[in-house]
């Protein structure tokens, strides 16, 4: 009998699902309509140990975004451009080996897109970086 126990408990915990984990980041504007807003546009980055899955953000105003982000765990991140044609490596800097590079793509319910360029560290998860939007506007990203 206890060891139709230890089985039913293992089939239940490997049987339920986990819920997401998510990366919260910080997009402060420093340019554009949203410079000197009070609070600062939220980013959640569905995590994925591949490096691809869904960012959420919700703007100031209260409308919202949605998009998608590749992090680039190993090797390089030169083949990831950016709004302008550059580099990641051109927008955050050279990195090191611990850290990965990655961009975010975001629409907006507004009809603004707002694109990233970030590192972060694999071990901490933070990072930060660059990102601009299809206004004009810029922003520093935080993890």
């Amino acid at each position: 009998m206890k060891h139709a126990w230890i089985i039913a408990i293992l089939t239940f915990s490997c049987a339920t699902p986990q819920p997401p984990q998510i990366w919260e980041a910080r997009l402060y504007p420093s340019k554009g309509q949203f410079a000197g807003a009070v609070e600062p546009i939220r980013a959640q980055f569905v995590y994925s140990p591949e490096g691809h899955g869904r960012v959420h953000m919700t703007l100031p105003s209260g409308g919202s975004c949605n998009g998608e982000y590749d992090t680039i765990f190993q090797g390089s991140a030169s083949s990831l451009t950016l709004w302008d044609r550059s580099s990641i490596q051109q927008a955050v800097g050279e990195t090191g080996p611990n850290v990965a590079q990655g961009t975010a793509t975001a629409t907006c319910s507004t009809g603004l897109l707002i694109e990233c360029a970030y590192s972060v560290n694999r071990s901490s998860s933070h990072g930060s970086g660059k990102c601009k939007d299809s206004l004009g506007g810029e922003y520093t990203v935080h993890f």
